[in-house]
C-alpha cells in the first residue's frame, strides 16, 4: 500500500479566508480572556508584522483593518470533512486524521493519474484551486505518512528513535511510543477507517464582507462548485439541479434553482449558469454567505451520442447551450417539444421542458415540416394538383378521431411528389365534398 497525507496548516484561518478574492490581514486567535493570542495569520497581516503568539491588542495596533476570528472547531471538522468528500475523486479510501489532516490510500490510482508526480501536482493544484494550502507526504504506511519530530522527547528524527533500546524506551514512555514506531515502520497493522461520504452535497462560505457585487459572489462560488464536482466525480454521478441560497443578514435569504438538461458535474459550466442567472436576479440586500445545496444525483455517462449520432466527448454542447439559455432567460421562454398519443397531427404534440421525457410512439411516416393548418388543393378529375400534378407515391393511411371532444376528424393521408421530387404529406376527406389539402412537407 502507498499512502498520501494532506496536511492543512492554515486550515482555521482559510475557513475564513478562501471566500475572498483580495489579500486583506487576518487573524486566528486561541485562548480566552487575558491569555488570548494570535495563533495563525496570513501573509498580509504577517507583512505587518503580525506574529503568531501575539496579543489581540498589540496586533490590531499594526493593523486597523486586521480581521480577527476565534479559533473554530467546529468549521474546522466540517471543512475537513467537505476536503474528505472532495479528495474521494482521487482514491476509493480516504481517512480523516483530525484537525488538519487527511490520509488517501493512493497505489491504485497511480496508474490512472500516470504516475505518482502527476497525482501529486494534480491535488495541490486542485486544493489550490479550493483555497487550501496543503503539505503532502508519502509512504507505505499511514502513520509513515504523518511523521512528527518528537521534540518533547529530545528526538530529532526517526532515526534517533530506533537507536535507543526498544526496553528502555517502553520503561520510560510505555508501550504506546513502541506502539506507534511499529504502526509507523509498517510492522503492526495500522487499519484506518474509510470516510463514507453524506448521500447529498451541502455547503456553505461566510463573506468575509458582505457584497451584492456579481464578480464578488462568483468568486466563493466557483470554490463550492469546485468542491461539488470532486464530490460528484467520487460519487461517478452528475447533477440536474442545483440549490443556491444568498443569505442576508436579518432579512430573507434569495434563493435560485438552476436546472439542466442533462446531468453534468462541469464547474465551469455550472459557473457560468450562475453567471446568468445572477445577471437577471436582483439582489435587494448585501449577501453574508452563500449556501450550495444538491440532492440530485444521477449516474453520468462518460460519452453521449452526437446530433449526427456518432460518439463524441463533447456531445453535451447542445444540453449546455439549451441550460444558457434558460439560465438567461428563463425557464419558461425555453421549451421543447413532445410527442402525444393522439391520432390527430394537429394533436400530436405538447409543449414541454427540454429534458422531459415523453411517450414512445410506433414508428409512422411522418413529414418534418408540419403546417400550422391544412391548405386546400386543386383537384381535377380527383387527382390532387399544387402549381402541377401529383404523384401519389403511398397511401392511404386512414385516421378517424376526436369525436369525444368535438374536433372530428375522418381522413386518408398519402404521401405524395412532384415532378421536381419533392415529397409532401396530403390528405382527402372522407365525407362531404371529398377535398384535398396539403399538410406537411418531407425534408
Amino acid at each position: 500500500m502507498l499512502w498520501l497525507c494532506l496536511y492543512f496548516p492554515q486550515l482555521p484561518l482559510e475557513i475564513h479566508t478562501r471566500a475572498q478574492a483580495g489579500s486583506s490581514p487576518w487573524a486566528i486567535t486561541h485562548g480566552k480572556g487575558t491569555r488570548q493570542t494570535i495563533l495563525l495569520c496570513n501573509a498580509a497581516a504577517a507583512s505587518c508584522g503580525i506574529r503568531p503568539g501575539m496579543a489581540p491588542g498589540a496586533a490590531l495596533a499594526l493593523s486597523a483593518a486586521l480581521q480577527l476570528r476565534p479559533r473554530d472547531d467546529r468549521a474546522e471538522r466540517q471543512a475537513l470533512g467537505s476536503l474528505a468528500a472532495w479528495a474521494g475523486q482521487f482514491t476509493s479510501l480516504v481517512s480523516l486524521l483530525p484537525p488538519q489532516a487527511l490520509l488517501l490510500e493512493i497505489e491504485g490510482s497511480l496508474s490512472f493519474f500516470r504516475g505518482l508526480e502527476a497525482l501529486l501536482r494534480r491535488v495541490d493544484r486542485r486544493t489550490a484551486q479550493l483555497g487550501y494550502v496543503s503539505q503532502s507526504g508519502v509512504a507505505p504506511t499511514p502513520l509513515g505518512a504523518l511523521t512528527q519530530i518528537l521534540e518533547g522527547l529530545g528526538l530529532r528524527s526517526l532515526g534517533d528513535v530506533l537507536r535507543l533500546p526498544r526496553a528502555g524506551l517502553a520503561r520510560r514512555f510505555g508501550p504506546a511510543l513502541l506502539d506507534t514506531v511499529d504502526r509507523l515502520l509498517g510492522r503492526r497493522a495500522d487499519p484506518r477507517e474509510p470516510y463514507v461520504p453524506p448521500p447529498r452535497f451541502e455547503r456553505q462560505l461566510l463573506l468575509p464582507v458582505e457584497t451584492c457585487e456579481r464578480e464578488a459572489l462568483l468568486f466563493p462560488a466557483r470554490r463550492l462548485l469546485l468542491e461539488l464536482a470532486g464530490f460528484l466525480i467520487a460519487r461517478q454521478a452528475g447533477t440536474q439541479q442545483l440549490q443556491w441560497t444568498f443569505s442576508h443578514h436579518r432579512r430573507p435569504a434569495t434563493h435560485i434553482t438552476l436546472g439542466l438538461a442533462a446531468a453534468s458535474r462541469d464547474a465551469s459550466h455550472l459557473l457560468k449558469l450562475l453567471r446568468e442567472r445572477l445577471t437577471r436576479t436582483a439582489l435587494a440586500h448585501p449577501v453574508e454567505a452563500i449556501v450550495l445545496r444538491v440532492t440530485d444525483l444521477r449516474p453520468l455517462h462518460p460519452r453521449a451520442l452526437r446530433l449526427d449520432g456518432a460518439q463524441d466527448a463533447q456531445a453535451e454542447d447542445w444540453p449546455q447551450l439549451v441550460e444558457t439559455l434558460r439560465a438567461r432567460l428563463g425557464d419558461a421562454a425555453v421549451r421543447g417539444l413532445q410527442c402525444f398519443p393522439d391520432h390527430r397531427p394537429e394533436q400530436a404534440w405538447r409543449s414541454a421542458p427540454p429534458d422531459a421525457p415523453g411517450p414512445l410512439l410506433p414508428p409512422l411516416m411522418r413529414p418534418l415540416w408540419l403546417l400550422p393548418e391544412p391548405v386546400a388543393l386543386k383537384s381535377r378529375e380527383g387527382v390532387p394538383y399544387l402549381d402541377e400534378r401529383l404523384t401519389i407515391e403511398t397511401g392511404p393511411e386512414r385516421l378517424e378521431s376526436g369525436w369525444w371532444d368535438g374536433g372530428d376528424m375522418a381522413r386518408d393521408y398519402f404521401v405524395a411528389s412532384d415532378g421536381t421530387h419533392s415529397r409532401y404529406w396530403i390528405f382527402q376527406e372522407r365525407h362531404g365534398a371529398r377535398r384535398w389539402f396539403l399538410h406537411g412537407l418531407f425534408a
